[in-house]
Parts: structure tokens; sequence; C-alpha cells
């Protein structure tokens, strides 16, 4: 199954939007609160925080393989003090992420710079 058939079935199965991280711009920001470790366990990761508006709050948007995974995203809404907008990605795209990111953060890059 190719990646956006996969994106397109998780979002039909959990009844949520689907993002597609290989155009993904990551914010240096996000990746410095969420441990790595948390990241890959719960295979997600940040991709942005929407301002407030008067239709919604201030909230964190994620990316996760596993939408309805109930801790994380708690654990995620304490860490920030904001709701949480969860989004289905695939898993090789949220790896790929992961695999980018964390290794730039510690070398004190930017990551997709």
């Amino acid at each position: 199954m190719k990646q956006a058939e996969s994106l397109a079935l998780l979002s039909r199965i959990y009844g949520i939007q689907s993002v597609d991280l290989d155009d993904f711009g990551a914010e240096l920001p996000l990746f410095e609160q969420i441990s790595e470790n948390f990241a890959r366990h719960h295979q997600l990761v940040p991709v942005l925080i929407v301002p407030e508006t008067q239709e919604h709050p201030r909230m964190l948007v994620v990316a996760m393989t596993d939408p309805v995974n109930s801790f994380a995203v708690h654990q995620l809404s304490r860490q920030f003090g904001l709701p949480v907008q969860v989004l289905a990605a695939t898993y090789e795209q949220i790896v790929q992420v992961i695999a980018d990111c964390y290794p730039r953060l510690l070398a004190g890059e930017e990551p997709y710079a």
C-alpha cells in the first residue's frame, strides 16, 4: 500500500485529518519540548502550535500513527497546557522525521533548515 493510500485509510478509520510529512517543516522549539524517547515510543511528532482565534483556542497539533493514543495526547496536553489536535500520519513518515530532527537538535542545528 502506498503512503497516500495509508494516510487516506488512517483518516477514514479515525475520522480525523491526515498530514503528509514528506514536505514537513519542523519547528525546533516544539522538538525541544518533547523528548525523543517519548516521540519514538508513542510514534508522534509535533507539527505546530495554532494561535488562538475567535473560532478555536490556541492548541498544539501533533502527527501520530495511533491517533487514539489518549495517554500520549493527555501527557502532551498537560505538558504544554494546551488542547491537542491529532493528525494521522504513516509510521514511515513519523520515523523519518524523528530520525532527521532529533540528531540535528542535539547538534544544535535547525531541523529542515
